[in-house]
């Protein structure tokens, strides 16, 4: 006769509850089974469940139920949860690549949409730069000889000088432009409060500006050592208008030591006519001018907008390597650590694909956790851009489901990846040599 000892619960179900073996394994209560005839193994009879046997009898009663069937969500969510530290470190690691996507997402959405909403501000048609400059704070315009060569145009309606500058307020950055008063109400027809700058002492603030600094209509601020009066409040929907001031052309001209120069000009059309078409003309008949008329068209005259976005794909890049090389040791370790398990669930049955799957799907489930984590950082981020003040006259983060949707897919993509190799070498585990690991 041949006795064994295994754990009280009913063995039709154990293909579908492998964890009900793993759980029972050790437990004092065993029921005999014996082969008397040599060919079945059958249960033998546990002892009569009675009430004298107290709470032992109801933890074995308990431990004698049907188990329901396990399903593959199920096994990933117990292996997740069974070790906590391992999984909120591991999706920590992919939280910061899916952070720096949305963050740098978002800010880099931002820009572009100031930048497009800045080149066509109140019916602008086209900005026009020095050529060949690195950013658009360098180009230096000779006014007088610019406008001349725009009478070459019959194209172009008007033109309106500008200068943009950056200097230090109150230990952060503002950003001051200057027009002519008379050309104020062709920039900008977005005054919410007071009225337009009119001589060399008044300017105009941002309604951004006005709300960080709590001044208002009739103060006094001084700015590079000079008291100017607030006469109003322009409020445009372009970050760096709302955050920063509008003064007299020619005091923007002093703080940069031009006598005649200025950084741009905007260009309203005659009606009915092609933008792209008059572009081409300037810039073919002047190549030392730079026309856009799109946000798209930036890289003629700053860099940093194409840099911005090509950080995004790098970091996407960097966020995928580094994410499947911390998912990969991850659950390489833990296919190490689960091989007698791994072996029992071979042994009863399980195919190499399902096995193989467990893995997948942990890892998928980390890439979950670490993309919501991800989220929250990325939009925290983001949102502190707001609040420094060598930054938040400069950005506006914006989000859209798109940045969402690449963070999402970058975190999946290198869990799936991560996992890859540990779900093959958890698929070749031998069950004859797995049930005899330690």
């Amino acid at each position: 006769m041949t006795e064994k000892y295994i754990c009280a619960v009913d063995v039709r179900h154990v293909r579908n509850w492998i964890d009900y073996v793993l759980l029972y394994f050790d437990v004092s209560y065993a029921i005999r089974f014996s082969n008397s005839s040599g060919s079945t193994l059958k249960p033998a009879n546990p002892p009569p469940l009675t009430k004298a046997n107290g709470r032992k009898a109801a933890i074995i009663k308990e431990a004698m139920k049907p188990p329901p069937p396990l399903s593959l969500t199920r096994i990933t969510a117990r292996n997740l949860y069974r070790q906590p530290v391992r999984t909120l470190l591991t999706a920590f690691g992919v939280a910061i690549g899916v952070s720096a996507i949305v963050a740098l997402g978002a800010v880099s959405r931002g820009l572009r949409g100031s930048i497009d909403n800045a080149l066509n501000i109140d019916s602008a048609d086209l900005m026009v730069f020095q050529a060949g400059i690195a950013a658009d704070l360098f180009s230096n315009l000779d006014e007088a000889d610019t406008r001349k060569k725009f009478a070459d145009f019959p194209e172009i309606r008007s033109a309106t000088a500008g200068i943009t500058h950056i200097v230090r307020f109150d230990e952060q950055y503002l950003i001051v432009v200057g027009l002519y008063p008379n050309e104020f109400a062709d920039v900008t027809t977005s005054l919410v409060e007071g009225r337009a700058f009119e001589s060399k002492d008044e300017i105009v603030i941002g309604s951004e500006f006005q709300r960080r600094m709590k001044f208002a209509v009739g103060d006094e601020i001084e700015i590079s050592g000079a008291t100017y009066r607030i006469t109003g409040v322009i409020e445009t929907g372009v970050v760096f208008f709302d955050s920063g001031v509008v003064m007299h052309i020619d005091l923007v001209r002093g703080f940069r030591g031009w006598s005649d120069g200025v950084t741009n000009f905007s260009l309203r059309l005659v009606e009915g006519s092609d933008p792209d078409a008059v572009i081409e003309q300037i810039e073919t008949t002047y190549p030392e001018l730079a026309v856009i008329a799109r946000a798209e068209q930036y890289g003629k005259i700053d860099q940093g907008l194409a840099a911005s976005d090509n950080m995004v794909w790098v970091i996407s890049a960097l966020a995928l390597v580094i994410g499947c090389l911390v998912v990969g040791n991850t659950m390489w370790m833990s296919v190490s650590q689960r091989t007698r398990e791994i072996g029992i669930l071979r042994a009863i049955g399980w195919s190499r694909k399902r096995v193989m799957g467990i893995i997948i799907c942990e890892s998928i489930g980390i890439g979950a956790v670490g993309c919501v984590l991800g989220f929250a950082m990325g939009f925290g981020l983001s949102e502190a851009t707001r609040v420094m003040q060598d930054v938040q006259s400069f950005v506006d983060p914006d989000y859209s489901i798109l940045i969402f949707g690449r963070a999402l897919v970058v975190a999946i993509l290198l869990s799936v990846l991560g996992s890859l190799p540990p779900a093959i070498k958890s698929a070749r585990i031998s069950p004859a040599e797995a049930l005899r690991y330690e």
